[in-house]
């Protein structure tokens, strides 16, 4: 009767093992499939707004600094017409800076 018994154990002991076999397989299959997807997400978390600044932000950046650049280009040959502009500017300016308690 023992024998049966004994071979009946290990039968459910090599069921049990396969079974858990299956699970970790399963398990470790998942874990690395989850890993790529974490990574993907990293690198769109990363390269989206890298993408939109280099193809859309620079060169706006670049416009409006090629702007203000013709701007005081502009300005700078504006005050050589008018030099009296750049005194009133710069008395302007000064009473700016004075403070509120200049007047009084």
């Amino acid at each position: 009767m023992e024998d049966n018994e004994l071979k009946t154990l290990l039968r459910k002991n090599i069921q049990l093992s396969e079974e858990n076999h299956r699970m970790l397989r399963s398990l470790k299959r998942s874990n690395f499939i989850s890993g790529i997807f974490k990574l993907l997400w990293i690198a769109l978390l990363i390269g989206i707004p890298l993408y939109l600044y280099f193809e859309v932000l620079s060169p706006v950046i670049g416009r409006v600094n090629e702007t203000a650049q013709k701007v005081e280009g502009y300005s700078a040959g504006f005050e050589a017409q008018f030099p009296w502009l750049k005194e009133i500017i710069d008395d302007v300016r000064g009473r700016g800076e004075g403070g509120a308690g200049e007047g009084e």
